[in-house]
């Protein structure tokens, strides 16, 4: 996993720490993750009036163009410890998404993305939401008309 790390984390400048806070309540944030080779460890600055719990956490390594298009990201999940100063993350998982492997990421994105959705709705005993398609094309064919 660490191989996978050390070779697609350099291609982003920044990724998204998402953490609880003290308080338990989930925030994100954006850092500079350094890489530590010898720990096999991702270290970074934080603030010091943000105060997360140590324990699980993840980073979003992504990026995309202006329009949101030509995504490419990645996320670790792992451990969250404070460290001599800087927060230290201990990577765990290594989770390719958008962009990471060809037309394969995409065609997982979607199944994934539907099987968890199914989930969710299936364990809160909801039906499936109804989309307003003509409202959506209508709003689309107005927008093309704006620029």
């Amino acid at each position: 996993m660490w191989a996978k790390i050390q070779r697609h984390a350099p291609n982003f400048p920044s990724a998204v720490l998402n953490f609880f806070e003290d308080s338990d309540y989930p925030a994100s944030l954006r850092v500079v993750p350094n890489l530590d080779p010898q720990t096999k460890a991702i270290t970074f600055a934080l603030p010091p009036y943000i105060q997360p719990q140590t324990g699980k956490a993840s980073l979003l390594f992504h990026h995309h163009d202006e329009k949101l298009a030509h995504l490419k990201s990645f996320l670790l999940t792992g451990d969250l410890q404070p460290g001599a100063g800087a927060w230290v993350f201990h990577p765990e998982r290594f989770i390719p998404g958008m962009g990471m492997n060809g037309v394969a990421s995409y065609w997982r994105f979607i199944t994934q993305g539907r099987r968890t959705a199914k989930e969710y709705l299936r364990k809160r005993g909801l039906p499936r939401p109804k989309i307003g398609w003509k409202t959506l094309i209508t709003w689309l064919e107005e927008a093309k008309h704006d620029q």
